[in-house]
């Protein structure tokens, strides 16, 4: 009876001690290095944001990880995967105790506390900084990533933030305009990633501001008709410079003194985007494109003089227009049209933006000092 009791507790005592040994060797693999870097790169592999998150580290900053934060190394190591392979290769080829043996140029294992006895294990990855370069002068940066703002540095960069593969929303105030809108991709994984902004380009594709240019050109056409309804009195046209004003002075008197009737029609006009031109000429922003104006102007001179006495003009409705930003009023104004060297059809435009007046606006005068009349 004692000997089967010797051999039960002897039993117990031997399935204890393996059971015992095969926990420990579970729990060692689990908690080891290798199986850290394996789980690591699986969860990469499988977009496992939370488990990324939990497996890295940040050395030397102060870098936020979450799922959130991690999902810029997500997506680039999802568009180079063959450099993932190789990275975790390289790493598990390391046969050593020393955790800080398993390195790459981007990863290296850290050993950040103990758990029942055995170490714990995360990646390590030095933070990194995004450096704005925006042309020209701009104030009040904002930096967006997947919906929420990302630090900004004394000088300007971005970050700290962890390596990856960054689809940024920028705003700014900038040339011309207030809240200037970009989006932009960078990869962040070394001290010379640079995201580059061109404020003129990005001002060209901002649809507010293809508006407000729109805007102040449609104000001048209607103005026209002002002009046209008071006797050719150049000081009703609106949104334009000081010469051209000046060169509109000088045709209104010619038309009072050549001119018997004048009609004209405005209805609308079109603006061919892709031919915009912004570029700094001296101390001055000059905007060039081209435009069709559609309308239809009838002149009818004077007798006395040597012209055909009724003239239908409707073939200068295609022009290259200039304007010039006034910093003063923080505008852009019409300083000249070219009809004479540009023809083109807008039909063929694949980029243009369009304006129709609700109503078509005609105005007919008449030279008679007693009566201006529509």
């Amino acid at each position: 009876m004692k000997d089967k009791a010797k051999i039960i507790i002897l039993s117990g005592i031997v399935f204890f001690t393996v059971m015992s040994v095969i926990i420990y060797k579970q729990l060692e693999r689990k908690y080891s290095a290798e199986t850290t870097i394996e789980t690591f790169f699986e969860s990469i592999k499988k977009k496992d944001a939370k488990k990324v998150s939990k497996l890295l580290k940040i050395s030397n900053g102060k870098a936020k990880v979450s799922k959130q934060t991690v999902r810029p190394m997500i997506d680039y190591f999802e568009k180079n995967p063959e450099e993932l392979q190789t990275i975790e290769r390289n790493m598990l080829a390391t046969s050593s105790k020393d955790a800080s043996d398993y390195q790459s140029s981007i990863f290296t294992l850290t050993k950040v506390g103990r758990k029942i006895g055995f170490p714990i294990y995360k990646l390590a990855v030095s933070p990194q900084y995004i450096r704005i370069d925006i042309t020209d002068t701009y104030k009040n940066l904002v930096v967006n990533y997947g919906g929420r703002s990302l630090s900004l540095t004394k000088d300007g960069k971005v970050g700290p933030v962890i390596p990856g593969l960054y689809k940024l929303n920028i705003t700014y105030d900038g040339l011309f305009y207030n809240m200037n809108e970009c989006n932009g991709t960078v990869v962040a994984f070394s001290d010379e990633s640079l995201l580059q902004v061109d404020q003129v380009e990005n001002l060209k594709k901002n649809k507010d501001f293809q508006q407000e240019i729109l805007k102040s050109l449609v104000t001048y056409y209607v103005s026209e008709n002002e002009m046209i309804r008071n006797g050719f009195d150049s000081g009703k046209l609106k949104n334009i410079t000081t010469e051209y004003a000046n060169y509109s002075n000088v045709y209104c008197e010619l038309m009072k003194e050549f001119v018997a009737t004048y009609e004209r029609t405005f209805s609308g006009m079109s603006l061919n985007l892709n031919s915009m031109n912004v570029k700094r000429l001296g101390d001055q922003y000059l905007l060039t494109l081209d435009c069709f104006v559609d309308q239809i102007e009838k002149v009818e001179y004077k007798k006395e003089l040597t012209l055909d006495a009724t003239e239908v003009i409707e073939s200068i409705q295609s022009g290259v227009l200039t304007m010039v930003y006034d910093e003063k009023q923080h505008q852009w104004l019409l300083s000249e049209i070219d009809y004479t060297t540009y023809q083109r059809d807008p039909k063929e435009w694949e980029n243009k933006l369009e304006y129709k007046m609700k109503e078509k606006d005609t105005v007919k005068w008449e030279n008679d000092s007693t009566k201006n009349k529509l």
